[in-house]
């Protein structure tokens, strides 16, 4: 039972270092995306040029935003997984609770 406490508290521990990194990925991403759409708005006087950039702009938003989604699903997935360990070690450290009053015996 400690075993599967352990466990679960390292996988809490390993996601509360995965998810701001992955957080920080996705501002990271949002700001880029951001100055993009910026670049993307001031390209529209350039002429021969204006074509070229907002396809390349577009295909690199879309990547971006596939990226940023992805990302956001990473992070409910782990956050799902530190729910479901933080359950787990509430209901080990019941079992221990009614365990050791027995052991005790």
């Amino acid at each position: 039972e400690n075993d599967g406490l352990k466990e679960h508290v390292e996988i809490l521990e390993r996601n509360s270092k995965t998810i701001p990194m992955l957080q920080e990925k996705v501002e990271e991403l949002l700001d880029e995306n951001t100055g993009l759409k910026q670049n993307l708005g001031s390209s529209l006087d350039k002429g021969a040029m204006l074509e070229k950039v907002t396809e390349q702009n577009k295909a690199t938003m879309e990547h971006q935003e596939s990226l940023i989604n992805d990302l956001y699903e990473r992070i409910s997935n782990l956050n799902d997984d530190n729910d479901s360990a933080r359950s787990q070690i509430r209901n080990l450290k019941e079992e221990v609770r009614v365990i050791e009053p027995l052991q005790s015996k």
